[in-house]
């Protein structure tokens, strides 16, 4: 009996110190409290107390296309929800025809077992299904595909990439007598306006990582294997530039134009007529990073010439040369140095950082960017610029990565947004000037009849600079 008093005590003590934990975390002694983590899109500031926030609610995905729109999906509803940034326009569709691109007008682009659905606000479906796309090859000794993948749009059609086989076939995955097939789609009337065939089998990746906020296109570039580059006109389907023996990192395409890299030399062509247009060269030149886009630049960006510490930026037809370093694999600006990204150099100064417009040559002012915040290179360049800082949070809280973010007006060298609460890490941003974000709110327990769970809800919102472009508010109007 005698021993047994020691374990009491022992449990006493940790009962004690367990409630005492539980206090502090819930009072935010240790740890953000429940209100801290419940707090959400309310503690974003910007400049003035303005926030640059166009939509914000409970959502369990989100797909941000071109021209200010996105789609959401509320947690608990059956629905997505369609929104126009700029305007607030909403209209809504069944979860199940969920977006896997959006048009600059609004219209939901659903892609589901090969099948290429175009959605309009009114309700309206044209439809062209993975047999459409098999006829309009025209191998009778094919299959049609079981799946299609985004590739990109065009004013007129939606262009995507199926695996059409012998005994039918996905796309990444090899199919006997498979090859990966480019078709587009008529956005009106869901007519299939022309194929590509790539030449290549259906394992083969050709458009690489698709962003969706990308807008419509003339040209796009596709890479049936790692030397090899095709440049399609997306109104004809006609190769309008074959590139052999240039790595799938020498090529970006920004309108009408093409720069492509042949060691030393950078030139740009226009890929409506063939002319070249400019043409630089420097040791050991590198095209400067338009984003994780698979060599896609916005009007909203610079094409640009990483030069080793230099940048050079086209400037109509002639390239103009920064004296700043590109922006490093730590993706930080020095303290007491310079950096180049698309048209800005950002200098810092402790935790201040002077933006700079390289090709107007005008100061955009300072801002406040803590040392430690890195620049989201693998966003598309363009209208914004995100930072962000990621940490591991304690275990008090979940073990969970809590990033901080601050999103730049790239004209105006504005903070649109700065927050320092544990938002989740990556954003999604379209060129053309908004970021959406999300942070996971801790949840109640729930008990079911089998077990005892707790279920996070996640609050997102969109951001967008203060003054979109007119063809975004346009976007919104029918």
């Amino acid at each position: 009996m005698s021993r047994a008093r020691p374990v009491r005590v022992l449990v006493g003590v940790a009962v004690a110190v367990v409630a005492v934990l539980v206090v502090l975390l819930g009072t935010g002694v240790l740890g953000p409290s429940r209100a801290e983590r419940a707090a959400g899109v309310d503690d974003l500031t910007g400049p003035d107390d303005a926030v640059g926030v166009v939509w914000s609610g409970e959502s369990r995905f989100m797909t941000m296309g071109p021209g200010g729109w996105f789609s959401t999906s509320p947690k608990g509803d059956a629905d997505v929800l369609m929104v126009h940034g700029p305007t607030g326009r909403q209209w809504s569709m069944p979860s199940f025809d969920s977006p896997d691109a959006i048009t600059s007008d609004g219209r939901a682009i659903s892609l589901l077992g090969g099948d290429v659905t175009i959605i309009s606000e009114d309700g309206t479906r044209v439809e062209a299904s993975a047999r459409d796309l098999l006829v309009a090859f025209g191998d009778r000794r094919l299959v049609a595909g079981e799946d299609a993948v985004f590739v990109a749009l065009s004013d007129e059609h939606v262009v995507v990439a199926t695996c059409l086989s012998t005994d039918g076939g996905r796309l990444d995955e090899e199919a006997p007598g498979g090859r990966t097939v480019v078709a587009a789609v008529g956005l009106d009337d869901g007519r299939v306006a022309w194929t590509h065939d790539t030449e290549v089998g259906c394992e083969v990746d050709v458009a690489g990582f698709r962003s969706m906020a990308q807008p419509e296109q003339r040209y796009v570039a596709i890479h049936p294997s790692e030397t090899r580059t095709d440049v399609l006109d997306l109104a004809t389907g006609a190769t309008v530039a074959k590139l052999t023996d240039r790595t799938t990192g020498r090529v970006v395409v920004q309108g009408e134009r093409a720069m492509r890299r042949d060691g030393d030399t950078v030139e740009v062509t226009s890929l409506r007529t063939g002319r070249t247009l400019a043409t630089t060269t420097c040791p050991g030149a590198r095209l400067g990073n338009p984003g994780d886009t698979q060599g896609r630049l916005s009007e909203d960006g610079v094409l640009a010439v990483e030069c080793g510490d230099s940048v050079r930026l086209l400037d109509g037809s002639t390239f103009v040369t920064v004296d700043a370093p590109p922006v490093g694999k730590d993706q930080q600006v020095p303290d007491g140095g310079s950096v180049s990204h698309d048209r800005l150099v950002l200098t810092r100064t402790g935790d201040t950082l002077a933006v700079r417009d390289a090709l107007t040559e005008r100061d955009l002012g300072t801002v406040e960017v803590p040392e430690g915040m890195r620049i989201a290179t693998n966003e598309p360049r363009g209208r914004a610029l995100v930072f962000y800082e990621t940490k591991e949070s304690s275990w008090f809280t979940g073990n969970r990565l809590r990033t901080k973010v601050q999103v730049l007006d790239t004209r105006t060298g504005e903070l649109v947004v700065s927050t320092d609460r544990g938002l989740s890490p990556g954003s999604s941003v379209s060129p053309d000037g908004f970021v959406a974000m999300s942070a996971s709110v801790d949840g109640r327990s729930t008990t079911s009849r089998r077990s005892r769970y707790r279920e996070d809800s996640v609050h997102s919102w969109v951001v967008s600079v203060r003054e979109v472009s007119p063809s975004s508010v346009t976007a919104g109007r029918r």
